[in-house]
């Protein structure tokens, strides 16, 4: 559960070239077109979309995800256009430990521009500044070397490997852990 402030109302965040906002039923088609490429879902936990319903289906789901307090996803969309190009997101919220999980994807369009670095900064620093965290962390798949890098860009250090952590899409999968820390984010490494 994450804390209430950080519902109330959900914060909007705008930097020099996107702005990032809640998620509505006026975003389906984006949200398919995003969803449906398999380059976007080939690191991911999840097949690409084959419909606006299943668009909608992920909608409804991020929506519950919010309503339960335990995700918070914003859509990334550039200013100059209005056009929603991305996720993230902010889940497994651990109170006791001042600790959260980030995720994010991008349309393979947007891909080498670092918009991506630009949406997650100002969401590192609202962790950091707003709600106290100690450490946020990521896991992706090693073989996701655009996300690795992207990690790294941030500031986050590489903590380790867990050797064919899941099994999907017919094999088992590694799964790489990221962190940084609060300390390292101050002092000006992210």
């Amino acid at each position: 559960m994450f804390p209430e402030t950080l519902y109330q109302p959900i914060t909007i965040f705008n930097t020099e070239r996107l702005y990032l906002r809640p998620l509505s039923e006026g975003d389906i088609q984006a949200l398919f077109d995003l969803y449906c490429q398999p380059e976007v879902a080939e690191y991911s936990d999840a097949e690409p979309l084959n419909s606006l319903d299943e668009a909608e289906e992920l909608l409804a789901d991020f929506n519950d995800s919010f309503s339960r307090r335990t995700q918070i996803r914003w859509g990334i969309v550039v200013r100059a256009t209005n056009t929603l190009i991305g996720t993230c997101a902010v889940f497994d919220f651990d109170e006791d430990n001042r600790r959260l999980e980030i995720g994010y994807e991008l349309h393979s369009a947007y891909w080498g521009q670092g918009f991506m670095a630009e949406a997650l900064r100002p969401v590192l620093a609202y962790g950091f500044k707003v709600l106290d965290l100690h450490r946020i962390e990521a896991v992706v798949t090693p073989e996701n070397i655009r996300s690795t890098q992207l990690l790294m860009k941030l500031g986050f250090r590489h903590e380790g490997t867990l050797r064919e952590r899941f099994f999907f899409r017919g094999r088992f999968w590694d799964d790489a852990f990221y962190g940084l820390l609060r300390s390292d984010f101050n002092s000006g490494i992210a």
